[in-house]
């Protein structure tokens, strides 16, 4: 009974690590090809902020993914962005703080 006990623990702990470092990855990824597509506005920064975005919609909850949408939502005005900005921020964290 113990050992299976420490199985299941054990590999209840590796899915979270996993899911940890996948939201990580898909969150930095998204970041990253935020910052790039407001340095250069290009087809291509375009389609890899896209890329991020989906694959952030996929491992993360409903809270995410609107928070995304408001940045691109906000995206010519750039007081709402900045709010927009920092609830992102703000969604992200929370979302990585529950696996510390």
């Amino acid at each position: 009974m113990t050992i299976v006990a420490q199985y299941w623990f054990g590999e209840k702990s590796k899915r979270r690590t996993l899911a940890f470092q996948e939201k990580k990855e898909s969150f930095v990824g998204l970041l990253n090809a935020y910052h790039q597509a407001a340095i250069t506005s290009s087809v291509e920064n375009a389609k890899n902020f896209a890329y991020w975005k989906v694959r952030c919609e996929i491992i993360a909850d409903d809270k995410i993914s609107h928070a995304i949408q408001r940045m691109i939502d906000t995206n010519e005005n750039m007081e709402e962005r900045f709010i927009a900005h920092n609830h992102l921020k703000e969604v992200l964290r929370r979302d990585l703080q529950q696996y510390l």
